[in-house]
């Protein structure tokens, strides 16, 4: 009896011990709840559908990758004719589904089409509405990237330039990439008045290359559904 009296008191001696610093874990935890909720709640949430591009210059942009080519081009094209998209940027997208997404999405796009290397995310496709005019060639971003490129409009054309954006994650040995492709998309918009920029950053607005946007903005933001 002595003996479990003992232990019991042990016990109940480690458990008053061990309170405060699974209640110190505990109010960190609530802490950063609190404050990601926050976060997304100044993104804003909003499900609103996005409105229709009706008005003179106004664009609509999808953004979709395809993770490994999965998607399939029929999966991408009933995307592109349910958002009626005007410009389609596709990461990790060959060219093949690209190509065949633009047909079966009734037509009426120029195709381009950027792979760095024989692996497919290094792939990213680029649809452009034939309304917005003529572009040239793609121009790859210099750092190498995850086939991002840039495309201009030809003289006379009305469209904006665009670029397509695909990232390399921030993991450990990719860093320095990440950093680079993100802070060399961002220089796409600025440095282009009226410039579209899109597809997978692979960042959010609280990395520190989409810090500073101005003179542009972030589309999902200014529709307060940054964080949807």
């Amino acid at each position: 009896g002595a003996v479990a009296a003992v232990l019991v008191a042990a016990l109940a001696l480690a458990l008053r011990r061990a309170r405060r610093p699974l209640a110190a874990v505990a109010g960190v935890i609530v802490a950063a709840t609190v404050f990601s909720a926050g976060v997304l709640l100044s993104r804003g949430l909003s499900p609103d559908p996005v409105p229709a591009a009706d008005a003179r210059g106004e664009v609509r942009v999808l953004a979709f990758n395809t993770l490994y080519d999965g998607a399939g081009p029929r999966v991408v094209a009933d995307l592109v004719t349910a958002t009626g998209a005007d410009v389609v940027v596709l990461p990790e997208t060959s060219a093949a589904t690209t190509e065949r997404a633009a047909a079966l999405a009734g037509g009426g796009f120029q195709i381009f089409h950027h792979q760095v290397d024989a692996g497919i995310t290094s792939a990213t496709g680029l649809l452009v509405a034939s309304s917005l005019g003529t572009y040239g060639r793609p121009r790859p971003d210099p750092s190498g990237g995850l086939g991002s490129f840039t495309v201009t409009p030809a003289a006379g054309s009305v469209g904006p330039p665009i670029t397509a954006v695909h990232a390399w994650p921030p993991t450990g040995d990719a860093m320095a990439r990440w950093r680079s492709d993100t802070a060399w998309a961002v220089r796409r918009c600025t440095g282009a008045e009226g410039a579209i920029v899109a597809g997978d950053f692979n960042a959010t607005l609280d990395h520190p290359a989409l810090r500073s946007l101005a003179p542009c903005a972030d589309a999902a933001a200014e529709r307060d559904a940054a964080a949807a």
